[in-house]
């Protein structure tokens, strides 16, 4: 984090102006952030309210590729690239970067417009309709037939589920209806010139074992630093910023028996939160919270504190001096600058693969380290705050598994720096 990454790709495109780009990010506000930086490249947004082009981002990405404009956009309408889109973007060319790595496997149809989680009982009524087919075992994909197409034009209580097939596959990956999900397409990869991801700890990610699995070959590449304000992106990853040899005295772990709930190897899991006999357990971790923020570290504002939390733990840990919605940061978040002044951090979670993610890629020859797995998660989700300035961030980690992991990786990441500069 911090390396000069986006810098990198940004300089890449101003000086690579005979290629073709699309600049994927996780959010709208980096997407004008690339257009300014890109002037002569004269990016292009997908717009969801062209009647033209039925008022959907996706028509609109189809239209740009066939017009070779360089295109920016989310993740989000990544997830939602149709086979004609992947069959526009080989035809046309183009060099796709994509900033930070996108979730391999997701169970909601979308984030953002249906919510939508799949069943068993879904499963079977779409079957029954000719919809969709199983294209290979517990995989199924969207019939290419004028009924699905019918189906998900007239918005049908299905058609944000098919649209989301006609993307991506969905693949059974459990027991139950918690064993659905939606996997991230290869075809992005297969129909594009060449690919950037630019992300930090990538070796061990879910991406990288998707590259794995699908026998998709990549290579690391680092950036390089040749003089104030300019970064490259270069065949080594040598290049360690030299203030990360400092972090052991800017980042500030807290210590003490106000630990102490987190000494158990699973306490904290999301797991851990929902079940009843930690309700007291929780109670105090929710007074250990209040703690920090009121009492050891009064003198900071609660506009810069912010707390990581798992999507249905908010409810019980939020408290008096960290109880707003700015003060919430889900416990995955990768990407945003919104929050570099905030210094006062809890991060009560202790992070585990999903078992059934984690038996997905083991049934076909991958493996996820859950430590690297998880230190990815928590170092990202640190990186949004004012470390990312050089500024001393003061942090309450209560999971012993999380904090050594944290410590180690400092460690680790000191005495790179200490070898880099000989």
């Amino acid at each position: 984090m911090g390396s000069g990454k986006s810098s990198a790709a940004i300089t890449y495109i101003n000086e690579h102006p005979e290629k073709r780009f699309i600049y994927l990010t996780p959010y709208l506000d980096e997407t004008v952030r690339i257009q300014k930086a890109c002037q002569d490249a004269k990016f292009k947004r997908p717009m969801n309210f062209i009647s033209e082009y039925g008022s959907t981002k996706t028509a609109h990405t189809l239209e740009l590729i066939r017009q070779g404009e360089n295109i920016t956009s989310t993740h989000q309408c990544l997830v939602r690239y149709t086979p004609e889109i992947f069959s526009a973007m080989k035809e046309t060319g183009y060099t796709v970067i994509i900033d930070e790595t996108v979730n391999v496997l997701s169970k909601l149809a979308s984030v953002t417009e249906y919510r939508q989680e799949v069943t068993e009982k879904d499963v079977e009524i779409l079957l029954d309709l000719g919809a969709i087919y199983e294209a290979a075992p517990g995989e199924y994909r969207c019939t290419d037939n004028e009924k699905c197409n019918d189906y998900i034009d007239n918005e049908c209580m299905y058609s944000g589920v098919l649209r989301s097939i006609r993307a991506r596959p969905l693949v059974k990956i459990g027991s139950g209806d918690t064993g659905w999900c939606f996997l991230f397409s290869k075809e992005i990869f297969e129909n594009a010139d060449e690919v950037f991801i630019l992300t930090y700890l990538f070796k061990g990610s879910e991406m990288d074992q998707f590259l794995k699995i699908n026998g998709l070959e990549y290579q690391f590449i680092g950036v390089s630093h040749p003089q104030e304000g300019v970064y490259r992106f270069s065949d080594t990853d040598n290049y360690i910023p030299g203030y990360l040899g400092n972090l052991d005295s800017k980042i500030h772990i807290c210590e003490g028996k106000i630990n102490r709930i987190g000494d158990d190897e699973f306490s904290l899991s999301e797991n851990w939160f929902r079940q009843e006999k930690n309700h007291d357990d929780i109670q105090q971790l929710k007074k250990n919270l209040k703690n920090f923020y009121c009492n050891i570290h009064s003198d900071i504002s609660s506009k810069e504190r912010m707390t990581g939390v798992f999507s249905d733990s908010w409810k019980y840990v939020r408290c008096q001096g960290c109880g707003t919605a700015h003060n919430k940061v889900t416990f995955n978040q990768r990407a945003g600058n919104q929050w570099s002044s905030y210094r006062a951090l809890a991060y009560p979670v202790n992070i585990f693969l999903n078992p059934n993610i984690r038996n997905f890629y083991a049934r076909r020859g991958g493996y996820i380290d859950e430590g690297q797995y998880a230190l990815s998660i928590m170092v990202q989700w640190i990186w949004r705050s004012a470390i990312r300035n050089g500024e001393d961030i003061y942090l309450y980690l209560p999971s012993r598994r999380m904090r050594t992991m944290l410590i180690d990786w400092i460690h680790s990441v000191r005495e790179g720096v200490i070898r880099s500069v000989g």
